[in-house]
C-alpha cells in the first residue's frame, strides 16, 4: 500500500511540475496518469490531452453506456480509440477487433458511443457566430440517431464545465440533410464539417501511386463495385471504413484520424478532399483511365495520363506498383491428371494432396485424422471424400450450346461474341482465355459494366453446361452408397487458389448443397428439408412479417425465406455453381489482387452431410503466443449465419479464451452475449461444450504447428456434439523483397542519434548526409519501465506517432501511424520509406551505397559493441566482418521467415566449426522445433544464432538496440 501511495505522489508531483513548465494547471483528479480525463474542467485540461492534424486541436472521447463512464483520451498517445479501450479498461484488455466493431457500432449490443471533440474559439458557419464553442462528431456506419447524438450531447454538457455551447458536427452530407431539422427541434445545434473547412484544399496523405480514376457513390461502393487498383472520388458521402485502393479524393473534408485517413495512411495511398473535385477539369479529363495520381502538402496534387508518357511506360509504371503492393505468393500448383475421388476414413492423408483436391480439402483431411487419432467423435464425416480438380479442368473442356447466348441479347456485342463461338464449338476454356487475357485485363479493370457483363457470361456458360455424363453418375453412385437419399449433401469449394499461406481466400469462393432425391421443377418442398428446418423457416418469416418496418431489406428476407422453403438442390447444379463460383465477381478481383493468373486457378470439392438442425455454430481465430492459445471465438445458436443473420439485428456472442498447449482453459474474457438465447445463457450452454472445443483447438496444434494463427469454422451437431469442420492458416507473406530492399542501417558512416526530451514524448532523430528521420515517441519502454527514457527498439518503433523525412529545413514527408493497425506490416513500411527517398536522394558518394552497410566492413564486436559498450566485454567473439544483406532465411525450425531486409550475415563461415548469424530485423526469430513462436511478432533487432549448418536454432546473444 505504501508503494502505491508513493507512487501516485510522484505521479502527481511529476504532473504538477510538468504543468507548472508547460503553462499547464494540474489537477489530481483530471486524468489517470495522463492517459485520459473523466471530466474536462478547463480549456487547459482539453489542450492537454489534444492531438493536432491539418490545423485543428482535437480529443477523442468515449461514454461507457454500460458502466456509466466517460473517458476523455489522450489523443496524443491514443489517436484511436481500440488501443485506448484495451490498455484503460480491463474487462477488455483482449478486445478483438470484431468484437469491438460490435461494440461501438452494432444495432442491438451498442454499449459505447464515441468521437472527437473540437475546440472553437470563434466560429463563423452560415451566417452564424459561434464562439467558446466545443463541436463533437458520434463515429457511426448506417445507424447513427437522433438518440444516440441527443444522449451523447447529455454526457458531454454534465463532464465538460468551461463551455456551455455546444455543436453537433456531421461528417455525411446525407445525415445531415436528414437530421439536422430533428436537432433543430430538440435545441442541438449542427453543422457539416466540410463547411468548417471553408472550401480548401487538404492533403490527408502525400504519396504517389497508379490506378483507374473513378467517382463512386454510395450505393455502389456498399455494394464492392471497386478495385485494389482503382483511385475513389467520393461525391457528397464518406464511408466509414475501406479495403485496398490506389487512391482517395473526398468532396467531403475527412475528420482528422478517421478510419479513411488512417487505412491510407497504413496503404501508403494519396488521400485529399478537394471540394470541386468532381469539376475539376484535370479529374473529368481522366475519368475511368489509368492514371499517376501524386498529392503534396498544402492541398495540392497532380494527375498524369497516358498522355503524359511515352508509350506504354505509364502501364508498365502502374504494373510495377500493383506488384510493389502485394506478396509473391508460390506459383499455383495443379496436378489435372489425378481423376481419383479421395475417400478421407479409407486413406491416410498425404501432403500432396492439395495439389489435386485444394487445400481446403487437404486440411479437411488432416485435421478430421488428427482429432480422430486423439479420441473425439467424427463419425458424421465418416463418409467424407475429395472431388479432384480433373472435372473442373473436364467441365470447362466443352464448347456450350447457342442457347445460353440468348440470354445476353441486352448486350450485342456480347451475344454475338457468344452465338460465334458456340456455332465454332470453341472450348469453354478458350473462350475464358480470350475475354481475360493480358490485353484484356484492364479494360475489365477499369470499365466495371464491362467486368460484369463479362464475368455474368463465363459463369453463366458453367452453370448452364451439363456435366460430363460419367462423372455426374458416377459421383451420385458414391453419394448413394454413403448417405440416404434424403440427407442433404455440401459441395464445399477447395480451390488451389484459397486457404493457403498468405492467401486466405475465406468467403470467395462458394460452396452449395445437393440432394439425390430432389427431382427438378417439382412443387414439393425439398425432399432433403427436415421438419425442423421448415420449422425454423416459417418461424423466421412470420418474425420479419411482425416487425412494423417493413424497409427492402426486410421485404428482401422474407422473400429469400420463402424460395428457401420451395427450393429443390439438384446435385449437377450445385456442382455447375460450385465451378461457376471462380469467376464471380469477388473471386476475380481477389485473384487479380494477388496476382494470381486466373487460368491457374482450379476447383476442386470437397463432399460430405450439409450442417441441419445444427444447434449452434461459429467462426475462431486461434494465435499461439509464448506458449498460450488465444482463441477468439464468435457464436450464434442454431443456424444463424455469423456474417448475415436472417433476422436483422441478431447479436453473435463473442469470447476469448486463453489456454495452455493441452487444452486447459487459463482464462475466460466475455465481451458480447448473444441475444438470440435466454438471458443469462449461453450459446454452447455448459461450460464442458467450450471445453471440449478448446481441446479439440489446443490437439490441432500437433499437425498445424508451422502457423502461429490460423481460423476455424465450427458447429454444434444435436446427434455429434460439437465439430470442427474447416481450418485454414492465417499466416502473411511480406511483399517482394527487391521493392523494399533497405537502404539505411544504423552502422552508416556518419550517422550518429541524440535525443530531445519534451512534455513527455521523446524525439528521435537520425542523421545521414543532409538528411534527418525523425520518430517521436511516447515517453517509458514497456520492456524495461525503470528506465527514463525510451529505448528506442522496434517495439518502441511501432507506438511511434510521428515519422519524419527532412532535408535541411525542408520537411519532405511526414506521416502519423499507430501500433494496432501497423504490428504486421509497420517493418516494412518503415523500410520502404526510406528506400524511396534515399534512393532517389542518395545522401552518400556514388562509391558508397547505404545498402552495403560500412563498405569497409565492421567486426563482430565492433558491431556489438557499437550498441551495448558496457556489456559485450566479457563475450568472446571472433574477429570476423559483417557482409552486406543477403536474401536468405526462408525458414528455419517451425516458423516461417520473411526472405528480404535488414538481413546480416557473417562473411567467415569456418569458425571452430560454427555459423554465426547476425539478424536485423523486427520478428521473433528465436522460434526453434521445441519452442515455436510467431514469427510476426515484434520482438529483438540483433540476434546471433550458432551452430554447424544454418538450420541451427541456438541462441547465444538476442538484445535490442537503441539506434
Amino acid at each position: 500500500m505504501k508503494k502505491i501511495l508513493y507512487l501516485h505522489l510522484v505521479s502527481f508531483l511529476f504532473c504538477c511540475i510538468f504543468s507548472f513548465l508547460s503553462s499547464h494547471p494540474c489537477s489530481a483528479n483530471t486524468a489517470d496518469h495522463g492517459k485520459f480525463a473523466s471530466k474536462l474542467q478547463t480549456l487547459e485540461n482539453f489542450n492537454s490531452l489534444a492531438a493536432h492534424e491539418n490545423n485543428k486541436s482535437f480529443v477523442k472521447f468515449l461514454v461507457d453506456w454500460k458502466n456509466n463512464q466517460r473517458y476523455f483520451q489522450n489523443t496524443q498517445l491514443y489517436p484511436f480509440h481500440l488501443p485506448f479501450i484495451r490498455e484503460n479498461m480491463k474487462e477488455y484488455e483482449n478486445l478483438p477487433l470484431h468484437a469491438y466493431e460490435d461494440l461501438l457500432f452494432g444495432t442491438t449490443n451498442k454499449i459505447f458511443s464515441s468521437g472527437a471533440l473540437y475546440y472553437f474559439e470563434n466560429l463563423e458557419v452560415n451566417g452564424q457566430n459561434y464562439s467558446n464553442t466545443v463541436g463533437f462528431t458520434i463515429y457511426h456506419r448506417a445507424n447513427l440517431s437522433i438518440q444516440e447524438i441527443q444522449k451523447s450531447y447529455q454526457a458531454l454538457k454534465e463532464n465538460i464545465s468551461f463551455t456551455d455551447s455546444f455543436l453537433f458536427i456531421f461528417e455525411d452530407k446525407i445525415f445531415y440533410n436528414s437530421l439536422k431539422k430533428d436537432l433543430d427541434n430538440i435545441n442541438i445545434r449542427s453543422v457539416l464539417y466540410s463547411t468548417l473547412e471553408k472550401n480548401k484544399n487538404i492533403t490527408y496523405n502525400t504519396a504517389k501511386s497508379y490506378g483507374h480514376l473513378k467517382i463512386i457513390n454510395r450505393s455502389d461502393f456498399e455494394k464492392g463495385f471497386y478495385t485494389s487498383k482503382d483511385i475513389l472520388i467520393f461525391e457528397d458521402f464518406l464511408p466509414l471504413d475501406i479495403g485496398p485502393l490506389s487512391g482517395v479524393i473526398s468532396t467531403n473534408a475527412q475528420t482528422p484520424h478517421s478510419h479513411v485517413v488512417l487505412r491510407t495512411i497504413n496503404q501508403n495511398i494519396p488521400n485529399i478532399f478537394l471540394s470541386d473535385a468532381t469539376n475539376n477539369e484535370l479529374i473529368k479529363n481522366n475519368l475511368n483511365k489509368l492514371v499517376e495520381f501524386k498529392t503534396f502538402v498544402n492541398g495540392e496534387f497532380s494527375i498524369r495520363g497516358s498522355e503524359d508518357f511515352s508509350e506504354g511506360q505509364l502501364e508498365q509504371l502502374a504494373s510495377v506498383y500493383f506488384a510493389s503492393r502485394v506478396p509473391i505468393l508460390p506459383p499455383l500448383t495443379a496436378d489435372i491428371s489425378n481423376n481419383k475421388f479421395l475417400f478421407i476414413h479409407e486413406k491416410a492423408y498425404q501432403v500432396d494432396e492439395h495439389n489435386s483436391y485444394g487445400a481446403k480439402s487437404g486440411n479437411f483431411h488432416l485435421l478430421d485424422q488428427e482429432l480422430t487419432a486423439q479420441g473425439f467423435d467424427r463419425e458424421r464425416f465418416k463418409h467424407s471424400f475429395l472431388v479432384p480438380f480433373f472435372y473442373y479442368n473436364q467441365h470447362l473442356g466443352q464448347s456450350y450450346n447457342f442457347k445460353i447466348c440468348k440470354k445476353f441479347e441486352y448486350n450485342p456485342s456480347l451475344y454475338q461474341f457468344c452465338k460465334k463461338n458456340a456455332e465454332q464449338e470453341t472450348s469453354i476454356k478458350e473462350v475464358i482465355n480470350f475475354l481475360v487475357n493480358k490485353n484484356e485485363l484492364g479494360n475489365l479493370l477499369a470499365d466495371i459494366q464491362l467486368r460484369k457483363d463479362v464475368l455474368s457470361f463465363i459463369r453463366k456458360i458453367i452453370e448452364d453446361s451439363p456435366l460430363d455424363t460419367v462423372f455426374e453418375s458416377d459421383i451420385k453412385n458414391e453419394i448413394q452408397k454413403r448417405f440416404s437419399s434424403t440427407e442433404r449433401i455440401r459441395f464445399r469449394s477447395s480451390s488451389n487458389a484459397e486457404d493457403l499461406p498468405g492467401i486466405s481466400g475465406a468467403g470467395i469462393y462458394e460452396s452449395k448443397s445437393g440432394c439425390l432425391a430432389d427431382e427438378k421443377n417439382s412443387s414439393t418442398s425439398s425432399k432433403c428439408l427436415t421438419k425442423l428446418e421448415i420449422s425454423r423457416i416459417q418461424d423466421r418469416i412470420q418474425k420479419l412479417s411482425a416487425l412494423s418496418e417493413q424497409n427492402e431489406v426486410i421485404k428482401e428476407l422474407i422473400q429469400d425465406l420463402q424460395k428457401k422453403l420451395k427450393k429443390h438442390y439438384l446435385i449437377s447444379d450445385a456442382i455447375t455453381k460450385v465451378y461457376a463460383s471462380m469467376w464471380s465477381e469477388k473471386a476475380f478481383l481477389h485473384r487479380d489482387y494477388y496476382r494470381i493468373t486466373h487460368l491457374d486457378a482450379y476447383m476442386g470439392m470437397l463432399v460430405h452431410d450439409s450442417s441441419k438442425d445444427e444447434q449452434a455454430n461459429g467462426v475462431g481465430i486461434i494465435e499461439l503466443k509464448n506458449k498460450i492459445l488465444n482463441i477468439s471465438l464468435v457464436l450464434q445458436n442454431e443456424d444463424f449465419s455469423i456474417t448475415n443473420p436472417e433476422i436483422p439485428f441478431l447479436t453473435a456472442e463473442n469470447v476469448l479464451f486463453k489456454s495452455d498447449l493441452q487444452g486447459k482453459i487459463l482464462e475466460e474474457n466475455i465481451f458480447t452475449y448473444s441475444n438470440n438465447v435466454i438471458p443469462g445463457e449461453r450459446v454452447l450452454s455448459t461450460n464442458k461444450n467450450y471445453q471440449n472445443l478448446v481441446k479439440q483447438i489446443a490437439t490441432l496444434r500437433n499437425s498445424f504447428n508451422q502457423y502461429s494463427q490460423y481460423d476455424i469454422e465450427f458447429i454444434w451437431d444435436p446427434t455429434f456434439g460439437l465439430l470442427i469442420k474447416q481450418i485454414r492458416p492465417l499466416v502473411k507473406i511480406l511483399p517482394p523483397s527487391k521493392e523494399y530492399t533497405v537502404n539505411l542501417n544504423p552502422f552508416s558512416s556518419g550517422s550518429y542519434r541524440y535525443q530531445e526530451h519534451n512534455h513527455g514524448w521523446n524525439s528521435y532523430n537520425l542523421l545521414v548526409g543532409d538528411y534527418k528521420l525523425s520518430f517521436t515517441t511516447p515517453e517509458g519502454d514497456d520492456s524495461n519501465p525503470s528506465r527514463n527514457t525510451t529505448r528506442f527498439g522496434w517495439r518502441a518503433l511501432l507506438r511511434f506517432n510521428q515519422f519524419n523525412i527532412q532535408k535541411g529545413e525542408e520537411l519532405i514527408h511526414s506521416h502519423s501511424v499507430w501500433a494496432d493497425e501497423l504490428v504486421d506490416h509497420a517493418y516494412f513500411y518503415y523500410c520502404r520509406l526510406i528506400q524511396e527517398y534515399f534512393d532517389q536522394n542518395p545522401p552518400l558518394s556514388n562509391n558508397t551505397t547505404l545498402s552495403d552497410g560500412i563498405s569497409s566492413g565492421v567486426s563482430l564486436k565492433n558491431l556489438l559493441e557499437f550498441f551495448w559498450k558496457d556489456e559485450v566485454s566479457n563475450l568472446k567473439l571472433p574477429d570476423v566482418t559483417i557482409a552486406k544483406p543477403k536474401k536468405v532465411l526462408e525458414r528455419r525450425g517451425q516458423s516461417t521467415f520473411p526472405d528480404q531486409i535488414c538481413f546480416y550475415r557473417v562473411t567467415d563461415r569456418n569458425i571452430h566449426g560454427l555459423n554465426y548469424l547476425v539478424l536485423y530485423s523486427p520478428f521473433d526469430v528465436s522460434a526453434t522445433p521445441q519452442n515455436p513462436r510467431n514469427p510476426f511478432e515484434p520482438s529483438s533487432i540483433i540476434t546471433l544464432w550458432y551452430g554447424d549448418d544454418e538450420n541451427s536454432n541456438t541462441i547465444i546473444f538476442n538484445k535490442a538496440p537503441m539506434i
